[in-house]
């Protein structure tokens, strides 16, 4: 999964599984995400909902370095579009110099 997959990911959802998670922070397969939530190593809080163990998105995103100036200057810069609420990875977007 590339950085740009992660981001549009995590800025499309308000929270995500466990094993996104542990791939997006750790490159971790499925069960070694579930075993590092279960010993409180996967990095970030682990929410449990309606037996789904889950992370916020948020939470995520601070974790790799990411705050809210520079989601919006990745938006700017047209390596993530929002539409409707919702964002996406471009497939080939470029930062200017001149933006």
């Amino acid at each position: 999964m590339t950085l740009k997959e992660i981001l549009a990911r995590l800025l499309s959802l308000p929270t995500q599984s466990v094993p996104f998670t542990g791939e997006a922070l750790a490159g971790l397969g499925k069960n070694s995400s579930y075993d590092a939530a279960a010993d409180d190593k996967l990095g970030v809080e682990v929410l449990e909902v309606g037996g789904l163990k889950r992370c916020t998105s948020i939470s995520i995103l601070r974790k790799l370095g990411y705050d809210n100036e520079l989601i919006a200057l990745l938006i700017k810069h047209g390596v993530i579009e929002q539409e409707a609420g919702k964002f996406s990875a471009k497939s080939a977007g470029r930062v200017r110099a001149d933006d």
